[in-house]
């Protein structure tokens, strides 16, 4: 057994051992998604941000009418647009839907046709 293991059985014997003493557990601080760092991961929210804007201003929506739009918060899409978000697929997926924009034209920063 490890150096490590062997601290850990002892641990686990002394709770086992001294179960008048109360154990105190806290919870681990949530984690947060970190921005995306990949050259592919910006282009594609810079892209989303370009589309989302055009789209709102298109539908002479104000931001607060798109984040509802979206389903997203504020701050959320203030990060997307200066791309420091990190969406997962089923907020990327969110938005298309409620925009009504294919999957690949918002990642892409295609220009749909009925503009």
């Amino acid at each position: 057994m490890t150096l490590a293991g062997e601290a850990l059985a002892d641990i686990g014997n002394s709770l086992i051992n001294n179960t008048n003493e109360s154990i105190i557990v806290y919870p681990m601080a949530p984690s947060k998604r970190k921005k995306a760092d990949t050259d592919l991961g910006t282009m594609i929210l810079r892209n989303m941000a370009i589309v989302m804007e055009r789209e709102r201003e298109k539908r002479g929506l104000t931001k607060k009418e798109l984040v509802k739009l979206c389903e997203i918060t504020t701050p959320y899409y203030f990060r997307i647009l200066d791309a420091t978000a990190n969406p997962s697929l089923q907020v990327i997926t969110r938005i298309s839907t409620n925009l009504k924009i294919p999957l690949q034209d918002l990642m892409l920063g295609i220009k749909s046709d009925d503009s």
